[in-house]
């Protein structure tokens, strides 16, 4: 028997939208690293995940919010945080590159590893629906503001030490 499923973490168009979606925090920090978005788009896809890292004392209330998103975790298992985000690589690199010829991410940023985005305005509707999608997220949207502001990316105490999603110890 044949299961056919849909996995957003590996749909180059769905890691559009995430990207999109992620698109204020991105330019209120002026742009971010390429594997700072790619963890926050993670976390986006997988909030219920968020319980895993290890968080600083006065963040700890990510922790209850990702208990909130307990409901979107998947029915059949799920490879390991690390499996999947290096799973997801190419499609995230496609997702940004596709956004970067659409001119919503600075091409020459990217080319640094940076994602910046552009001042381009999104069509109304997109524009629409990632608004009520990020209102209805509203505290996810606001945890991963925390976790990209309130932390370095990289050593022992960065954040991808802390998710464990990404080799920090050559960087």
């Amino acid at each position: 028997m044949i299961q056919l499923t849909f996995e957003p973490a590996f749909d180059a168009y769905h890691g559009m939208y995430r990207t999109l979606r992620l698109r204020s925090t991105f330019q209120q920090l002026g742009g971010v690293p390429i594997d700072l978005a790619r963890i926050l788009d993670f976390y986006l896809l997988y909030p219920f995940r968020l319980s895993a890292i290890r968080l600083k004392r006065e963040d700890l209330r990510i922790r209850t919010i990702a208990k909130r998103y307990d409901k979107t975790r998947p029915y059949s298992e799920m490879p390991d945080d690390r499996v999947i985000v290096h799973r997801m690589k190419p499609i995230q690199y496609a997702a940004y590159n596709t956004l970067a010829v659409g001119q919503l991410l600075e091409v020459g940023a990217l080319e640094e590893e940076c994602i910046k985005p552009t001042d381009s305005d999104l069509p109304p509707r997109l524009s629409g629906r990632i608004a009520v999608a990020n209102e209805d997220d509203a505290d996810l949207i606001d945890a991963l503001a925390v976790l990209a502001t309130n932390y370095t990316l990289t050593g022992a105490d960065g954040l991808k030490a802390r998710t464990g999603l990404l080799e920090y110890r050559y960087d």
